[in-house]
């Protein structure tokens, strides 16, 4: 394992262990409250994960669109990654949406354009919504997207729901693993960030609780 890998996986097991201790502060608590303080800490993951990548173009970072798989494939095992629920609904773009930038003159003088003439949506818009994460991912229109966060605008995205994968797919904060798989690494595909991963364990944290009745 590299040593960025590591600090993944150790950034991963630390947050993960600190959610869970906070989570269960106290034993006085609905089913609800459960819910409600699981949306509020993914709330907050989902901010800093879109905020650091809103600007790979300015921090010279190489920007990355496999927010998740689309289909996990390790060795001839194949999973679907997410279900799209045949539907598209406009999404405003705010400081959770996530979009990862390329060019910095260009997220500099679509910015200029939109505040002169307002946000418009075209052809060139592409998005998904993943329905358990409650994350638009913009992965093309994205400079404009980007200033559509700050100066107000909305975009169609693609409805998708990855609730499949909860009984299928675990995750240490580098790779996905399938437990099931008939081969001895269990490997399926790499984590795009630890953050993508911690998002997916508490939303299988919230749909266990809002099925347990």
């Amino acid at each position: 394992m590299t040593k960025k890998d590591w600090n993944k996986q150790r950034a991963f097991g630390k947050a993960l262990t600190n959610i869970e201790i906070a989570l269960n502060h106290t034993s006085k608590r609905t089913i609800e409250d459960r819910i409600e303080e699981i949306d509020y800490m993914m709330r907050l993951i989902r901010i800093d994960l879109a905020s650091s990548r809103k600007l790979d173009a300015m921090y010279g970072l190489a920007w990355d669109d496999d927010l998740f798989p689309d289909v996990f494939a390790w060795k001839g095992r194949y999973i679907k990654g997410m279900k799209s629920l045949e539907e598209e609904r406009d999404y405003p773009l705010n400081e959770e949406t996530y979009i990862s930038t390329w060019e910095p003159k260009s997220l500099v003088k679509v910015f200029k354009t939109i505040k002169n003439k307002g946000f418009k949506t075209d052809g060139n818009h592409r998005a998904r919504y993943y329905q358990e994460l409650d994350l638009l991912h913009v992965y093309n229109g994205k400079h404009s997207a980007t200033a559509g966060t700050v100066l107000g605008g909305s975009v169609p995205a693609e409805i998708v729901s990855i609730s499949h994968l909860y009984d299928k797919i675990e995750t240490d904060g580098v790779y996905w693993y399938c437990p099931d798989s008939f081969q001895s690494d269990k490997r399926m595909w790499k984590t795009s960030d630890f953050r993508v991963a911690l998002l997916y364990q508490l939303s299988k944290m919230k749909y266990e609780l809002v099925n347990s009745n």
